[in-house]
């Protein structure tokens, strides 16, 4: 028999369980059931003694709530994530949902431990660290963006101003973002062969260096951080190879090109241009 397996109906169940036999089931409390059925997310039926009882659609709406819960999804994130899974495709899709949420947060896990290998690198052989240097590395360690490397070329002090000016974890995943798509656009620019001194090249310099006074808050040595990182792009990791090439072959003359247009001082920037 050939029958495709998503195109078959999940049995029906007819078993029912209370709340605390759920609860057991589940792993959960009895209080965190309740908290669920006040928010909304699971209400359940109720016998005609007024008990809760909970049957297949509630298992699987718990499956997805609980599962959602242990990647740090808020609730409201939660509810706009549940499914109906009522046949063996609804659920196929439920699972692949699922997969991918595990398939990024290992991927996320992977670059928080190659960032730890970095900062590992860059403080052994210190004699001692200060706690703002240790916030600072704790806040380090927290970011997956896979160029997070560059933060080593901030000091300590730099570091902590970072953080603290960015003040809470939200601001810096939109500066992630931001970085992230300004770099895309660089590598896609470099890729195709644009003219750094161009219209396109133009406008990606000025959101480069909109970025780079919002990050530095316009400190003059946070901004020579930013050009000893542009210096040193032939030394960045094996994975961000070729992001160093465009920024050394491109963007530094996009750069140059956009400080003589706006009349700002070019020697302080002269290192990082080869022409």
């Amino acid at each position: 028999m050939n029958e495709n397996i998503y195109d078959l109906e999940l049995p029906k169940f007819s078993e029912v369980y209370t709340v605390g036999e759920l609860a057991k089931m589940s792993g959960i409390t009895v209080r965190t059931l309740q908290y669920y059925d006040r928010c909304g997310l699971l209400t359940c039926a109720h016998s005609e003694g007024g008990r809760r009882l909970y049957g297949r659609h509630d298992l699987i709406l718990l499956q997805q709530i609980l599962f959602f819960k242990s990647f740090g999804f808020s609730l409201a994130q939660i509810r706009d994530r549940l499914i109906e899974v009522n046949s063996g495709a609804e659920l196929a899709k439920l699972l692949t949902t699922q997969r991918d949420v595990i398939k990024s947060e290992i991927k996320s896990l992977n670059k928080m431990t190659e960032n730890l290998e970095s900062i590992i690198c860059d403080v052994q052989d210190c004699d001692e660290i200060g706690a703002d240097k240790f916030v600072a590395i704790v806040e380090t360690v927290k970011l997956t963006d896979p160029n997070a490397f560059m933060l080593r070329y901030f000091n300590e002090n730099q570091l902590v101003e970072i953080t603290d000016r960015m003040g809470n974890s939200s601001e810096m995943k939109d500066q992630q973002k931001r970085s992230q798509h300004l770099f895309g656009e660089l590598l896609r620019l470099y890729q195709s062969g644009t003219d750094p001194k161009g219209e396109e090249g133009q406008q990606l310099a000025d959101s480069f260096w909109q970025m780079v006074m919002d990050f530095s808050g316009g400190n003059p040595e946070m901004i020579k951080s930013f050009i000893s990182m542009g210096i040193d792009s032939k030394n960045w990791p094996e994975d961000a190879k070729e992001l160093g090439g465009a920024v050394s072959e491109f963007m530094s003359i996009a750069m140059y090109t956009y400080f003589k247009n706006k009349g700002i001082p070019l020697d302080t920037f002269a290192a990082l241009i080869k022409l």
